[in-house]
């Protein structure tokens, strides 16, 4: 049995993620395109899983980045916060 839904109707919960299991790179650009611009998920694919997560709220999310950059200045690294990235596969 197959189930169709559309993308934007999924609501995930502050820090829950899913899993989508057999996709082409060509289903996941779809559902990338579907989601826009202004997609408050994050979105990884790799070898045909796709994974939707949502962030973490607000507070956890600065409390998280603290530790990092504490963390790399520890360790006398460079750390230089930066916005989430697509890279695709030329």
């Amino acid at each position: 049995m197959s189930v169709t839904v559309p993308i934007k109707s999924i609501d995930l919960r502050y820090g829950s993620a899913i899993a989508i299991h057999a996709l082409s790179w060509h289903d996941c650009e779809d559902i990338l395109n579907e989601l826009g611009e202004d997609c408050h998920t994050r979105i990884a694919y790799y070898q045909g899983t796709l994974e939707i997560m949502s962030p973490m709220a607000r507070h956890e999310r600065q409390l998280v980045s603290r530790a990092i950059e504490i963390g790399a200045s520890s360790m006398l690294r460079e750390f230089r916060k930066s916005l989430s990235n697509t890279l695709k596969e030329s």
